[in-house]
């Protein structure tokens, strides 16, 4: 998918990260208009970090429950943030 969705065009602010797991940190994705709740900062085993929508489980596999195509810069942009909130203690939005 070519299209990217542009942070800056709908004011997304990242609010409530919270810690869920040695890997994990759930956070909205508070924009113009609407909220992306759930979603996830993973960090990889090989340690890289990536962002991911909400997802279920069924018969052993995630299935995403909607996607969200971020450019790169926009993806470092938000986990920086994310890292950045947890640092600071958390609940603020940025």
């Amino acid at each position: 998918n070519g299209a990217k969705f542009d942070i800056a065009k709908y004011g997304a602010e990242v609010r409530n990260p919270r810690q869920i797991g040695d890997n994990c940190i759930t956070f909205t994705l508070k924009c113009d208009g609407f909220s992306l709740y759930n979603m996830r900062l993973i960090e990889g085993k090989n340690g890289k970090r990536f962002i991911t929508p909400p997802a279920t489980k069924s018969n052993g596999s995630y299935y995403n429950q909607y996607a969200i195509y971020l450019s790169d810069s926009d993806e470092r942009e938000i986990i920086d943030t994310i890292m950045k909130l947890m640092e600071s203690g958390g609940n603020a939005g940025h």
